[in-house]
């Protein structure tokens, strides 16, 4: 698609000094791909492509040859158009356009196919119609009945998969083509898992989009329908789902000197890829990652808007530098999580210096990283325990922090060596004793952030902060004045008898990432009361975090 809409007169890219959405070039991009109507036994399918550089078009594939096959009609604004009338039924035959022009011809998949072909050919797929009915009605009409609620008012916990790597048959690499599993199996193998950690939603990681139909779900997991199954399986069980945001990067295609992302039609189309996934497939919202460019980004903020006009119970995420000013975003995150990353990889002695990475921004989604580096546990400073307890205090300062959470799949099994797209999670480490005692703690932790709405909703504040003891006290308090308050200790030695000079009255632990339960030393504070002279007096154990409830919220 992007590879049309360079270069050519009907783009008229350089004569649009900003955005904009054309209504008719919206209305004509509506109707490519491919639609069928039927009259009595037999089937008009109509295929429709934009080819403006094009001096002639032939519809190839399955049903008509993949060599000569049928010549398509020209049409106004660069649309070329076939209509075949048969009696057998085209869904799923594969099919491509051939473009000629004056020095070369070439063949081109349908960038509005619903359905594409696996194999490195990567042909489009007949899909007019789905069979597939969706059974969530409860879960649309909880989401459409939440559209006014603010994101940051809400519990968002997204985890992030690559599906083709989350788990394989028999441990196989997921680059063998028998190996991954298919939409079906994903539903019934991750909703289960997602739900037993306490996730909110499940996001898809961007390079799981492939070919040139950008409105095709990736093809080796299944049909169409089998990725309706998967959305319509965590619907039915109260995840939601998030799809990557399509943004083109036409600069791997064409040279930037006949590009433009101002294109008009390239707007229209990714507009219509996100509408396609929202109302044919009832995905959730989207989950955008920083492009290159400036003038990439601003297409992501501006077709994100469009829709959300439409669509505003969608949710919109990016992760990466900040997009331009657009209401569209519920959220976004900065550059926040590299200066965490950055603490806690620093030997604890010297974190006193370092205190203001831990400043608490508002409105920003904190990220772990993807695996694909360095994992936290491999940069994280100190030995094996310790590794687990900066572990175990990094989740729960996440889960303090006032916005919604982004968590990459396979670092709730804390691995030590970077994950691939090439083969599946390590899931053997859960046979070690500290990895399984891990992965049940960030099963409690994101338990205890669901069921306290301090921690998602109201404010955040720092109730007191020593540096030279890396010593940090937050407050999340909702509406209803129910507060939570988590003491983190960031240096590696016990604090004892600790005195807060903070005025919460009388309080009780309620959790502590020092739990034997947890790999932790099990150092707990069992004292009835903690109040003390106008403060609170406890035991902090190293690289540790505690969080306190009032009594009266008891």
């Amino acid at each position: 698609m992007a590879t049309e809409c360079a270069s050519h007169t009907h783009c008229e890219a350089k004569n649009n000094p900003s955005f904009v959405l054309d209504e008719s070039i919206l209305a004509r991009h509506a109707k490519l791909g491919v639609t069928r109507k039927d009259e009595g036994k037999l089937s008009v399918y109509t295929f429709r492509v934009w080819a403006p550089r094009a001096d002639s078009v032939h519809l190839v594939g399955e049903f008509v040859g993949w060599e000569k096959g049928r010549p398509m009609t020209a049409l106004a604004h660069g649309v070329w158009e076939y209509h075949l009338t048969t009696e057998m039924p085209l869904e799923g035959m594969k099919y491509k356009y051939k473009l000629f022009s004056r020095d070369r011809s070439f063949y081109h998949a349908d960038p509005y196919a619903w359905q594409s072909e696996a194999t490195e050919h990567a042909a489009s797929a007949v899909c007019t119609e789905t069979r597939f009915r969706f059974q969530d009605d409860v879960w649309m009409k909880h989401r459409q009945n939440n559209a006014s609620i603010p994101l940051s008012s809400r519990p968002i916990h997204v985890y992030e998969i690559h599906a083709a790597s989350w788990r394989t048959h028999n441990s196989r690499p997921s680059d063998e083509a028998f190996a991954v599993l298919g939409y079906r199996e994903l539903a019934d193998a991750l909703t289960p898992y997602v739900k037993g950690l306490a996730y909110t939603h499940v996001a898809f990681s961007e390079d799981m989009i492939e070919g040139l139909s950008y409105m095709a779900p990736p093809a080796r997991h299944g049909s169409f329908d089998d990725f309706l199954y998967f959305v319509n399986k965590l619907h039915a069980n109260g995840v939601g789902v998030l799809y990557p945001f399509p943004v083109i990067d036409i600069r791997k295609q064409v040279s930037d000197s006949i590009c433009s992302y101002r294109c008009p039609n390239l707007t229209a189309y990714i507009v219509l890829t996100l509408l396609h996934f929202a109302e044919k497939c009832h995905v959730d919202g989207f989950l955008s990652q920083n492009e290159p460019t400036d003038e990439a980004k601003a297409l992501t903020a501006f077709t994100a808007q469009e829709v959300k006009k439409k669509h505003p119970d969608l949710i919109f995420l990016h992760k990466g530098a900040d997009l331009a000013a657009n209401d569209a975003f519920d959220l976004q995150s900065g550059n926040k999580e590299d200066s965490l990353w950055r603490y806690f990889a620093c030997d604890p002695f010297f974190r006193r210096y370092h205190q203001a990475s831990l400043a608490v921004e508002k409105q920003s989604l904190l990220c772990e990283p993807d695996g694909k580096g360095r994992t936290l546990m491999s940069n994280f400073f100190g030995n094996y325990e310790e590794k687990f307890a900066t572990m175990r205090l990094y989740h729960i300062f996440r889960l303090m922090y006032p916005a919604a959470l982004l968590s990459v799949m396979g670092n709730e099994l804390a691995p030590f060596t970077s994950r691939t797209n090439e083969r599946e999670l390590e899931w053997f480490l859960l046979d070690f004793s500290m990895h399984r005692r891990y992965f049940n703690f960030v099963k409690e932790a994101n338990t205890l952030y669901l069921e306290n709405p301090p921690l998602f909703t109201g404010d955040c504040k720092v109730l007191y902060e020593n540096a030279s003891d890396n010593v940090l006290v937050l407050s999340r308090r909702d509406e209803n004045q129910n507060r939570l308050t988590c003491v983190f200790n960031c240096s590696a030695v016990l604090l004892s008898d600790y005195f807060l000079p903070i005025d919460i009255g009388d309080c009780h632990e309620i959790f502590s990432t020092d739990s034997i339960a947890f790999g932790g030393s099990g150092q707990e504070n069992t004292r009835k009361t903690l109040a003390e002279n106008g403060g609170v007096v406890l035991d902090i154990p190293p690289l540790s975090a505690v969080i306190l409830k009032s009594l009266s919220n008891l």
